[in-house]
C-alpha cells in the first residue's frame, strides 16, 4: 500500500470519526435543549412540588413544625367542638319549635273536633 493510499484512508476515517462525533454532539444538545423546554414550561408544577415537599419536611422534621403541628390540631378539635355544639343547640331549637307548631295545630284540630261533634 502507498503513503498516499495510506494517507487517504487516515483522513477517511478521520472524517468519519468527527461526523460521528458531531451527530453525538447534536443529539446531546438536542437532549438537554428538550430538558430545558420540559423545566421552563412546568416551572408551577416543579415550584408546587419543591414547596409541598419543602412544607412536609417543616411540619414533620423540625421543632417549630410540630409545634404548628399541634396548633392545627387544637384549632381543628376546638372547630370540631364548637360546630358540633352549635349544631346541636341549633337542631334543638328546631325540634322544640315543630313540637310547639304540632302541639298548637293538635290543640286547634281537638276544638274543631269538639264543636263538630
Amino acid at each position: 500500500m502507498s503513503l498516499k493510499t495510506k494517507r487517504h484512508k487516515t483522513q477517511n476515517q478521520e472524517v468519519e470519526q468527527v461526523s460521528a462525533n458531531t451527530q453525538v454532539n447534536s443529539s446531546i444538545k438536542n437532549a438537554v435543549r428538550n430538558i430545558f423546554n420540559t423545566i421552563n414550561h412546568n416551572k408551577r408544577l416543579i415550584g408546587s412540588i419543591a414547596t409541598a415537599v419543602s412544607g412536609a419536611f417543616f411540619l414533620f422534621r423540625t421543632n417549630s413544625g410540630r409545634r404548628v403541628r399541634n396548633n392545627i390540631q387544637n384549632g381543628a378539635v376546638n372547630l370540631f367542638e364548637t360546630t358540633t355544639g352549635q349544631l346541636t343547640s341549633g337542631w334543638g331549637q328546631v325540634h322544640n319549635l315543630a313540637n310547639g307548631m304540632m302541639a298548637r295545630f293538635h290543640t286547634d284540630d281537638l276544638t274543631r273536633y269538639r264543636e263538630i261533634a
